[in-house]
């Protein structure tokens, strides 16, 4: 009876992961607004009872993959440890920048969905990847504060640096040409961070709006989302 249980359970989870990393394709592919669950049951070669099971809608699938993605990185950047002691500054920026890197490079995929196309999600996804937007921003804020606290020559603003390096993530995401490797990801993350801890760049204080990942004047498709969230 145990056996047959936890063989069920077994078999659901692999469902789910079939109709999630099918749906992450498809939404790379289409679009979130062109994406149908026609196209869904489709493509995961699931029927529309089964898919139902687990999701109501595609906002519900994306929803599934925002978790993915954003529990991980959140919870890497408050996992990480930091030490006053100068001779362990270096290695704790390249550990830093290895762990986020790692994060962002397995869901590459949905990253580039998210900031490419996030002015047309639903508004729901808008207000909740704003919100993981702000505390990244505050988790880097606190990482970089300590360090640049600790042994940096030039006078930092912290909290900008930390919209700096969510802006080049986003950049190098999203616009690098050809398929980018975890090393080349690292790399150019690792290289931009020490850049700014060396002291190349003085950053003067400045109040910055609430962060955002998604440009307010972009109007949400309403009657596009609606017609293609239950179909």
């Amino acid at each position: 009876m145990k056996n047959d249980l936890k063989a069920g359970l077994v078999n659901r989870q692999k469902r789910q992961d079939q109709i999630l990393n099918t749906a992450l394709k498809v939404f790379a592919d289409k679009g979130y607004p062109a994406t149908t669950i026609s196209k869904l049951v489709a493509e995961a070669k699931v029927s529309r009872g089964t898919f139902y099971l687990y999701y109501q809608s595609k906002k519900d699938v994306f929803d599934a993959l925002l978790k993915r993605f954003f529990v991980p990185l959140m919870n890497t950047l408050a996992g990480m440890k930091f030490r006053s002691e100068s001779e362990k500054e270096e290695e704790d920026i390249r550990v830093f920048c290895h762990e986020l890197t790692k994060v962002l490079f397995q869901n590459k995929v949905l990253a580039k969905i998210i900031w490419t196309d996030a002015f047309r999600l639903h508004p729901t996804h808008q207000i909740f990847i704003n919100e993981q937007a702000q505390q990244m921003q505050n988790l880097l804020n606190h990482c970089f504060k300590f360090h640049t606290q600790s042994f940096s020559p030039a006078p930092c603003d912290t909290n900008l640096l930390a919209c700096c390096f969510l802006g080049t993530t986003k950049e190098v995401l999203t616009n690098y040409p050809g398929e980018l490797s975890f090393w080349d990801l690292e790399e150019k993350i690792t290289s931009f961070v020490h850049f700014v801890f060396e002291g190349l760049v003085r950053f003067k204080p400045l109040v910055l709006p609430q962060s955002t990942l998604i440009p307010q004047e972009h109007a949400y498709s309403e009657e596009l989302n609606h017609k293609n969230e239950y179909h």
